[in-house]
């Protein structure tokens, strides 16, 4: 069952006296609603698209059940429609929290967050920025050398008002929708060169890095990622994973790793060592690296290698995608192995010789492999 389904199903019913007529109307509608939403995320819908259609499929509901007794209006929130009134929770303003913190020695960041968008940048001295209604839900504390900044609830829970005459629940179940599907943001700006590790976790929210760290890891769920240092930066280790969400880096590191399931990967690096695996999304990597293991299980696999990489080692693999593979403009020899059962083989004019420093291995099952 789907929480906010149900719940916009119990606002649409709040404030009515209970009788058993309600009681299996509010059953029948709760059924028909959640069935609808399980339909239509079958369908390949995301769950806020489906949320949207089963808000939209309640319009008429209103003054259906305007006729029903109401309960009466002590027993109720007097918010002008019945429905429950908002209940501010009390907390630290997260700004004034990292604005007085002692931030001597602090050489770490942490941030776990639920459905928040998260922004790190450079800036003159650490400082925090937000959503002005998710005051509620961030912490912002210091653990040892550690920055800590945590999501406690997905923001927008307790988002929904509602004004007006009963009639007009609907206007607010779709307020109450746009609430809670809206995207906070957390937005934190820190010095060049006082991180010396990083990590970032969030389950729906996107992550954009723009800051100066040795090491960095990114974990996320459904949300995109996008690491852009700058060549004036050099990471020692990068890392990012999530499950359907896009990944993208343009950035000087020594080592690379990419991995998501669904979502595509992208990475302009300029490194020693990358990898980059995805199942159903393509990958592609350009820049310069001395090694390179780049997979896609139905994805195209696309491997640009610069002028000037010197001896290089490749490893470009798909199962149902192409594989294609550029070379720096100065290659004359290559160690090459291609592998591939229904496809074409393609490939440039090359010497080929097995103790070549440039060697490479495509492979792909029914794909085509281009070297070039």
């Amino acid at each position: 069952m789907n929480k906010t389904v149900a719940r916009i199903v119990e606002l649409l019913f709040d404030g009515l006296e209970e009788s058993e007529e309600i009681r299996l109307l509010r059953e029948e509608v709760m059924n028909n609603c959640q069935e609808r939403y399980e339909d239509l995320t079958a369908q390949g819908l995301s769950e806020d698209d489906a949320i949207a259609a089963v808000v939209h499929s309640l319009e008429g509901m209103e003054s259906m059940l305007s006729s029903y007794p109401r309960k009466p209006a002590e027993e109720t929130a007097r918010n002008g429609s019945g429905a429950p009134v908002r209940e501010e929770k009390a907390g630290e303003d997260p700004a004034a929290a990292v604005a007085a913190m002692d931030k001597d020695g602090i050489r770490a960041l942490k941030i776990s967050c639920i459905n928040a968008d998260v922004t790190v940048t450079e800036g003159p001295e650490i400082s925090l920025e937000y959503d002005e209604e998710n005051l509620d839900v961030i912490v912002a504390e210091r653990s040892g050398d550690t920055l800590v900044l945590r999501q406690q609830e997905k923001a927008g829970k307790h988002a929904a008002e509602f004004t007006g005459s009963f009639t007009g629940i609907l206007d607010g179940l779709k307020s109450f929708f746009v609430n809670i599907t809206k995207t906070p943001s957390i937005r934190l700006s820190v010095p060049a060169g006082l991180l010396s590790r990083a990590q970032v976790q969030t389950v729906s929210g996107d992550v954009i890095w723009k800051a100066d760290t040795e090491e960095l890891k990114i974990g996320g769920n459904s949300g995109d990622q996008e690491v852009k240092t700058g060549r004036e930066i050099r990471l020692r280790n990068l890392e990012m994973t999530s499950m359907s969400g896009d990944l993208e880096v343009s950035a000087c590191a020594d080592e690379v790793k990419l991995k998501t399931l669904s979502g595509d990967a992208e990475a302009e690096v300029d490194g020693s060592r990358l990898t980059v695996n995805t199942t159903s999304g393509d990958a592609s990597f350009r820049g310069k690296a001395g090694n390179v293991r780049i997979q896609s299980v139905s994805g195209d696999v696309e491997c640009d290698l610069k002028d000037g990489n010197g001896d290089a080692e490749i490893f470009a693999k798909s199962v149902s995608g192409d594989v294609t593979v550029d070379l720096p403009g100065e290659t004359e020899e290559i160690s090459l192995s291609t592998h591939t059962v229904s496809g074409d083989v393609e490939r440039g004019d090359f010497r080929e010789n097995g103790n070549a420093g440039m060697r490479i291995r495509a492979e792909t099952i029914s794909g085509d492999i281009t070297v070039r």
